[in-house]
């Protein structure tokens, strides 16, 4: 399975996401799932964004320990490139997923 830790832009957020954050299948048809560690335990949210800007699905996680996994239901989405945004009230972090 590959990682788009690659492709990812990081603007001020916690050293968690740059260090723990694994997106799979990418690729994907059916699933992604995004596992996390999240040391600071606080509630964050998940958003995948199509290139038009349009948000796709969202997510709210209360992080309750330190190990998230989030999965998304993504076999209804068209073919193509789409973003995932993992925000908190400080920090974000952005990557890219292929849905084909």
């Amino acid at each position: 399975s590959q990682s788009a830790e690659a492709d990812a832009v990081v603007t001020g957020l916690i050293d968690d996401l740059k260090t723990s954050l694994k997106v799979y299948p990418n690729p994907t048809v059916s699933y992604l799932k995004l596992e996390l560690h999240n040391t600071q335990q606080q509630p964050f949210n998940v958003e995948l964004i199509d290139l038009a800007g349009h948000i796709v699905d969202v997510k709210m996680v209360n992080s309750l320990g330190s190990y998230e996994e989030v999965v998304f239901d993504v076999s209804a989405l068209k073919s193509g490139i789409y973003i995932y945004r993992i925000f908190d009230s400080s920090s974000q972090f952005t990557g890219r997923f292929i849905k084909n």
